[in-house]
């Protein structure tokens, strides 16, 4: 009994040791998204063809589950939702353009810094999405003075 004991403990020993997952180490998944690119205002043609340059070389070099993230940053003058739109306008130029985007491409908006940017991210099976990076608070949009009031229009034929 105590030798059978024994063998098992000495066996146990020499078994290599995996880890708790169960999956070797070479298959360990990545824990973060990389940046590709980032960029400010351009032109639609010129920005079509700085997306297409970033982002298919890097989803093809990548797993067929990769994602890719269009993360957009309003300005600080800009309007409310005006960095998604930017980010969606660039998606759908994307998806247009071709359909091997039609299940990896994901858009962020995420706030606020002094000039509006796009950044370009891919996502590898398992690792974390983008974070976001704004350098202004929500609340720093500048405040809109109210309009002044507008003189009433005077009817025709009226007399002062």
């Amino acid at each position: 009994m105590t030798s059978t004991l024994l063998k098992l403990f000495a066996v146990a020993l020499l078994l290599p040791q995996l880890p708790q997952e169960g999956r070797p180490p070479a298959c360990a998944l990545p824990v973060s998204s990389r940046k590709l690119d980032e960029y400010g205002r351009l032109p639609a043609a010129e920005e079509l063809s700085r997306l297409e340059a970033k982002l298919r070389p890097a989803l093809e070099a990548e797993h067929d589950d990769a994602k890719a993230f269009i993360v957009a940053y309003a300005g600080r003058g800009d309007r409310p939702g005006s960095a998604l739109a930017r980010a969606d306008r660039a998606r759908q130029a994307l998806l247009d353009d071709s359909y091997f985007y039609s299940r990896r491409l994901n858009t962020l908006d995420c706030g606020r810094r002094e000039t509006p940017s796009v950044e370009l991210w891919i996502t590898p099976v398992g690792a974390s999405p983008p974070t976001c990076s704004p350098t202004l608070a929500a609340d720093a949009a500048p405040s809109k003075e109210a309009p002044t009031p507008r003189r009433p229009a005077r009817r025709r034929g009226a007399r002062r």
